[in-house]
């Protein structure tokens, strides 16, 4: 068994969890063939033999995780998409319909404007996202520096330095605040887009 083990790790089966699995089903093989009326060698070497060589086990962990990965990236593929495309008609309806809170004593031009900054938003994640895969050059180090650290440093200066010094009332703050915080919206399409290209790479990676 321990020279089994050597033979794995060396196959590069080498994190404990999958290992112990593994053996574990080993030992399971082995008793099951003993009651076929197997002996003790015979038992292991037949057992040995299912499991198959570690580079074939290796294999079959890395599909195990690229497919658990490229579920993962699906699901948050579908919260961007979810988000990008339902955000306009939740201001929409705060603004026009429901009129709620901040929305309550807009104007029509306020909930106009409202509703063009909700949909600025979302045109920017659609933009960004459908660029990250247009474009490799925007997957660098640098270029995604350049989008990401000002966006962030943008609401961080809008929400604490800006907007409690304006003196506006509660709709025109409403408004400010919407369209403050629309540039965000470059940001969720990054995200997105790099989840979409990831999952990608892992699905021609497993093919």
């Amino acid at each position: 068994m321990t020279d089994w083990r050597r033979q794995m790790i060396a196959g590069g089966i080498k994190t404990p969890v999958p290992l112990d699995e593994l053996e574990n089903h080993l030992r399971e093989e082995i008793e099951w063939q003993k009651k076929t009326g197997q002996g003790e060698a015979e038992a292991f070497a037949t057992a040995v033999r299912k499991i198959g060589p570690a580079h074939a086990v290796k294999k079959e962990f890395e599909k195990i995780g690229t497919t658990r990965k490229s579920l993962n990236w699906k699901r948050f593929e579908f919260l961007f998409l979810v988000y990008a495309a339902l955000y306009p008609l939740l201001v929409g309806s705060l603004a026009c319909i429901f009129k709620n809170g901040s929305f309550s004593e807009m104007t029509a031009g306020q909930q106009f404007s409202s509703l063009a900054a909700a949909v600025a938003f979302s045109s920017l994640a659609w933009g960004m996202q459908w660029g990250c895969g247009k474009f490799p050059t925007i997957r660098t180090n640098r270029i995604r520096n350049a989008i990401f650290v000002p966006v962030m440093i943008w609401l961080v200066t809008f929400a604490y330095l800006i907007m409690p010094h304006t003196g506006l009332d509660e709709s025109q703050r409403a408004v400010v605040s919407l369209w403050g915080f629309a540039p965000f919206g470059i940001v969720l399409g990054w995200i997105w887009g790099f989840a979409t290209a990831a999952r990608k790479t892992m699905a021609s990676a497993g093919a």
